[in-house]
């Protein structure tokens, strides 16, 4: 979802400059707004126009009932541009300005909360839950000692870090297992003697961690 967010808003951002630049030394001032008030509106439809095709004709399982609230809400921010575009007073211009910044917040918020995990495989959904426990769990080893910090590890730790160090990123490529197990994980399941070799590596590379903390 980010990579679409990037491309379409280097796109809106290529049509704005073409468009200032074939304005410089030809339009004025107002002629220039109005046409770039069209240019954004027209730009942003084009560009919902796509993405919806595109899953129409290559990805269908993506369109669900949040994916027509989040671009409900594009379109809804693309004609409050044009409402804000004519604006004739500084009361109309903050009170509308109030209102598209809200709504264009609302739909970024809504594809990167709502629609992005809607859409996401439970490996996924899971990798994101450990990721934010993760977060937590780093935050309080710092003051344990190596033997506690390890155990706190063992319940959080799914994957390798990058450089090997707490401070390094979560590889989530490089999973101790297909399922994103932690130590902790392993050991509550019923055939958990089938994972000792895992579980004996998990738990010495969250020893390796701690040591280089």
């Amino acid at each position: 979802m980010i990579k679409t967010f990037i491309k379409n808003a280097a796109s809106m951002g290529i049509l704005v400059v073409l468009w200032t630049g074939y304005a410089i030394g030809f339009l004025d001032l107002y002629t220039y707004l109005n046409g770039l008030t069209t240019v954004v509106f027209v730009g942003v439809l084009t560009l919902v126009a796509e993405d919806v095709f595109t899953k129409v004709l290559g990805d269908r399982m993506k369109i669900t009932w949040q994916y027509a609230v989040g671009i409900a809400l594009v379109v809804a921010t693309d004609f409050l541009w044009v409402y804000f575009a004519a604006c004739e007073t500084f009361m109309q211009m903050l009170g509308r300005g109030i209102a598209l910044a809200a709504v264009s917040a609302g739909a970024f918020a809504w594809f990167y909360f709502v629609y992005r995990i809607s859409v996401m495989s439970d490996l996924e959904k899971k990798i994101l839950v450990l990721t934010r426990k993760w977060k937590k769990t780093i935050k309080t080893v710092s003051g344990m000692s190596e033997e506690e910090a390890a155990a706190a590890l063992d319940s959080a730790t799914f994957c390798r870090l990058q450089d090997d160090r707490l401070e390094g990123s979560l590889l989530v490529d490089k999973l101790f297992t297909s399922d994103a197990n932690t130590v902790e994980e392993l050991l509550a399941m019923d055939d958990s003697a089938v994972y000792a070799d895992v579980i004996a590596l998990m738990r010495e590379y969250n020893k390796t961690l701690v040591t280089n903390k």
